[in-house]
């Protein structure tokens, strides 16, 4: 799984005026510092065509494994919802 990397005090590692969040992937332990979410996370579409999730793969990290994450842009976790906002800002 792929998750948001955190500071010190918790928050998680992410810069929304640059798209960017520090991720790593806990299946292989590679870490990537300014991921470029617009560029390298993708929006999962429902059957209608509507934007309900953003994936990213470890690959896209830089990784070796097959690791894919899916964060859903409505309802999700805190660190789904901080993506969501990072790719969208």
């Amino acid at each position: 799984m792929i998750k948001i990397q955190r500071n010190t005090d918790g928050t998680p590692k992410t810069n929304r005026s640059t798209h960017a969040a520090d991720l790593m992937c806990d299946v292989c332990g590679i870490t990537a510092e300014g991921v470029d979410m617009n560029a390298n996370a993708h929006y999962v579409l429902d059957t209608a065509g509507s934007n309900v999730a953003i994936s990213i793969t470890c690959a896209e990290l830089g990784g070796s494994c097959n690791s894919v994450t899916f964060w859903p842009l409505i309802n999700g976790t805190a660190d789904a919802q901080e993506l969501a906002l990072v790719k969208t800002a």
